[in-house]
């Protein structure tokens, strides 16, 4: 007797490839939802769980966009690290330097929106 064979989703999905790829932050991000809800430890966390939640969510859906719209593109470039050094040479210093303090601003005002919510969070 032969068993029948089970037809798997294609792995050319978007979807299912975003899972395989980033299952370890959707599991951290449902074990933080389950902490919050769970009860006691939300309340004695008084919400400082938001934030990560809240963080992870935000990652998470761009890194799903990103997935499923420029895959083939990002993926093919991030692979090729001689296309990526021969862009960066190709830029001149001024725009390297434009660039690098825009990543750097951009940073910052992530940083001061996590440390405004955590004051936030903590006062109330």
């Amino acid at each position: 007797m032969k068993l029948p064979k089970i037809k798997l989703p294609s792995l050319k999905s978007p979807i299912i490839n975003y899972v395989k790829r980033y299952w370890i932050l959707l599991a951290v991000i449902a074990v933080l939802i389950w902490a919050y809800t769970s009860g006691t430890l939300a309340v004695t966390m008084r919400g400082a769980l938001l934030i990560p939640i809240f963080t992870l969510i935000a990652g998470a859906s761009g890194l799903l966009l990103r997935n499923v719209y420029n895959r083939k593109t990002t993926d093919r470039y991030a692979d090729d690290e001689d296309k990526i050094k021969t862009d960066w040479n190709d830029l001149t210093p001024l725009q390297r330097i434009l660039i690098t303090k825009a990543e750097f601003l951009v940073y910052f005002a992530g940083g001061c929106v996590i440390a405004a919510g955590l004051v936030i969070i903590i006062n109330v």
